[in-house]
């Protein structure tokens, strides 16, 4: 399954992301010749939930009227709070960036679901800079395959 190929202006960024990575790139090549650079990178340390949440979820005692039981509180899935806080940090990171004016151009490469995530969490100003968007996971793949993916 192919896609069209896409222009990658010099100094854009690109948010390379899925659950478990985020990366931010830029090309410092041309539009001609891009040559991506990894700008800030996040990977996921690994961590397994027992490591993430040690305590076992709060509890709280039910009403007085029913006596003196306790009901375990539901607790956050911790692994995807990490990988939202993950996400968070790259589009702060990219805000930070369009503001600085440093990043002009942006383009998001991220699964179906992730990149629904992070449209609905940009800013304005982070959305005005996206020129462009890829439905894929290249968050494995090294960078010069990640320019053969957007360029071919």
């Amino acid at each position: 399954m192919g896609h069209s190929a896409i222009h990658i202006p010099e100094n854009c960024w690109i948010a390379v992301c899925d659950s478990e990575q985020a990366r931010l790139l830029r090309n410092k090549g041309d539009a001609r010749r891009p040559n991506l650079a990894t700008v800030w990178a996040s990977f996921r340390q690994g961590k397994l939930a027992h490591d993430l949440g040690a305590n076992r979820p709060g509890r709280f005692p039910q009403s007085f009227a029913f006596g003196v039981e306790r009901s375990a509180t539901k607790q956050m899935g911790l692994h995807q709070k990490v990988e939202t806080d993950r996400l968070r940090i790259m589009i702060s990171r990219l805000a930070r960036a369009v503001r600085g004016k440093r990043a002009k151009e942006i383009i998001i490469v991220a699964p179906e679901s992730v990149l629904g995530w992070v449209r609905s969490n940009m800013p304005r100003t982070v959305e005005h800079a996206v020129v462009s968007e890829l439905r894929q996971d290249l968050t494995h793949c090294s960078l010069d395959s990640i320019r053969q993916h957007l360029t071919t």
